[in-house]
């Protein structure tokens, strides 16, 4: 199970009762890994090891609840317009095999801050990184 929590689910969603979410998965899901652009297959990779990364730490005690996701670092593709914030990472299933893809959206110079769609909902990053924490984090 990807949530441990209705709370999370209502966050999130499940993608089988929002048309865009579905259509969205399904339809990135159909292409196969050599099908995708390069860079695109870059960002993937990069956001699967920041995952990786944070639920380490996490797990380990090198990062706690109270922390802040500002001081990670952040990787840019500028010729493909990419933004990847690594401490944006998902609520990570328990199964290293099982994971939601999250796609870099868009930059909001306004705000000055990244939000990202999960599957095709757009999420604050912060709130991704507040469900990572309190499910991960051993303190």
């Amino acid at each position: 199970m990807i949530f441990d929590s209705d709370a999370d689910r209502a966050v999130f969603g499940t993608g089988e009762s929002h048309n865009r979410t579905t259509f969205v998965r399904n339809t990135h899901e159909t292409k196969r890994d050599d099908d995708r652009d390069p860079a695109e297959n870059l960002v993937w990779a990069l956001i699967e090891q920041a995952v990786d990364d944070l639920v380490t730490f996490c797990k380990a005690g090198l990062i706690t609840k109270t922390d802040k996701c500002l001081a990670w670092p952040r990787f840019k593709r500028n010729d493909r317009g990419y933004m990847v914030d690594c401490a944006a990472v998902i609520a990570h299933s328990r199964d290293p095999k099982e994971h939601i893809r999250l796609r870099a959206w868009f930059n909001d110079p306004l705000q000055g801050q990244e939000w990202f769609s999960l599957v095709g909902c757009g999420i604050d990053a912060r709130e991704i990184y507040r469900i990572v924490l309190r499910n991960h984090c051993v303190k």
